[in-house]
């Protein structure tokens, strides 16, 4: 007994330098832990959500209407951002410390637009409109966001009355907008099969197209600060299309990537963080495609291959070095109840990247964000009910220890070959212990990105 309690004290030690060396063999292996929780959950729908900094909006049934929500994420508090039971309202968007929401009810009763003030939590009337609101958005910026009102987008602010940005009406039929500075750049069709992309100026009201193509469909339009970006469909079944980078000063327009193979791209699966843009490419076709993770940077005009994957891809999401998608790890089925969608993150600063949860047949992940070590999703599963999670990054790899966390199997390996010596010494069984007393691994989580964040700023 005595002889193989010095075996042991002794392999400990020596693995772990071992341990040490091998990341020399593999760097960048190692994925920073993310601890995952459970916010809320919908037994109907999937839950809409966004994130910004240290709040979370978010959208839920009830039995009477949608409620609308705010969690904020260092405190854990949750503020009912709508109370009124008599209208049906619909998250648009939480931008610059505001959310904005549409509130709907029956004619002859006014639609209403509503801002919620994050920091004096007071919510405000921006809009009143006997007319119909549209489904599609227009985006946010400062005290304002712009609506689809009755086939035109109009402007609504936190003080003063709303304005008509647009006149076409239903001559173009307006699908989707995004806000920069006095400009809004979106895109609208006169018909199904073609769309072009206009430019905005909002205090003159005047439009102008950036686009003259009539022959093609338009589609993923992102606009960060003064680029805008978009996919240049050639057919709407998506066999191959193109992704143009617009310069809002000058008006510069530039092709910057390749979608490739027959994919239907969607309006998430193209992201923009200045200067990064992130999509997936698709070469080859069902069962042999493969999916490849792509950046281009707008700066140094270059583009990079972050990952090749066998699994379908889609709805990137970046900010800082953190990048968020799902990917199906199921075969391809048509179903909702046949899919797997899982969360996947990826670190820029080393390249490492791995699957975070692991729901399993029947589940999709929606509304991915991320922002400065927080992330937050929607996990919908048709059997049961609708998860919304919030996720804070660690210092330490957690691949295994929270719960619906995983890692890519390179990962798996590598955790093995650190964690065998740190099981056998001593120092772990006391460094746990001692953790043990101070907290869960989910609480010390949350002041770690936290912190981490106010470096990054």
């Amino acid at each position: 007994m005595h002889s193989m309690q010095g075996h042991e004290m002794t392999l400990g030690p020596l693995l772990s330098i071992a341990a040490v060396f091998s990341l020399f063999l593999w760097p960048g292996s190692l994925l920073a832990g993310w601890a995952l929780q459970k916010i809320d959950a919908d037994p109907t729908t999937a839950i809409v959500s966004f994130l910004e900094g240290d709040y979370i909006a978010y959208q839920k049934d009830s039995p009477i209407d949608h409620d609308i929500l705010l969690y904020q994420i260092t405190t854990g508090q949750i503020t009912e951002v709508t109370q009124d039971t008599d209208y049906d309202d619909h998250l648009m968007a939480l931008k610059d410390g505001r959310v904005w929401f549409i509130s709907v009810k029956e004619d002859p009763n006014p639609n209403l637009i509503y801002g919620f003030n994050v920091q004096t939590r007071q919510t405000f009337l921006a809009g009143s409109f006997q007319y119909a609101f549209e489904d599609y958005w227009g985006g946010a910026q400062g005290d304002h966001c712009v609506a689809n009102i009755n086939h035109d987008w109009w402007r609504c602010r936190e003080t003063g009355q709303p304005e008509q940005l647009t006149f076409s009406g239903y001559d173009i039929f307006k699908i989707h907008g995004g806000v920069s500075g006095d400009y809004l750049i979106w895109i609208g069709s006169s018909d199904y099969y073609h769309s072009e992309v206009y430019c905005t100026n909002m205090p003159a009201q005047a439009t102008q197209p950036i686009t003259n193509d009539t022959d093609y469909h338009y589609s993923s339009l992102c606009v960060d600060g003064n680029d805008a970006i978009w996919v240049k469909h050639y057919s709407l079944e998506g066999e191959g299309a193109q992704i143009y980078h617009y310069t809002i000063p000058t008006g510069h327009t530039e092709i910057v990537g390749e979608i490739g193979g027959a994919y239907g791209v969607g309006d998430s699966d193209v992201a923009l963080e200045y200067p990064l843009l992130v999509w997936v490419k698709v070469t080859g076709s069902y069962p042999d495609a493969k999916y490849h993770l792509m950046t281009y940077d707008l700066q140094t005009r270059s583009t990079l291959t972050l990952k090749v994957s066998d699994l379908e891809i889609h709805s990137p999401r970046i900010r800082d070095n953190d990048i968020l998608y799902s990917a199906n790890h199921c075969p391809y089925e048509t179903h909702d109840v046949d899919t797997c969608w899982e969360l996947h993150h990826l670190d820029l600063s080393t390249g490492a990247s791995g699957r975070l949860t692991t729901y399993g047949r029947g589940n999709r992940i929606e509304c991915s964000a991320v922002d400065s070590g927080i992330l937050a999703f929607s996990q919908y599963n048709w059997r049961t009910h609708n998860n919304l999670y919030l996720g804070y990054k660690t210092k330490d790899p957690l691949c295994g220890v929270i719960a619906q966390t995983s890692c890519d199997e390179g990962l798996v390996n590598m955790g093995i070959v650190l964690l065998l010596p740190l099981l056998a010494s001593a120092q772990y069984r006391i460094r746990m212990n001692g953790r043990n007393r101070k907290g869960s691994l989910i609480h010390q989580a949350i002041p770690y990105a936290v912190k981490q964040r106010r470096t990054m700023q």
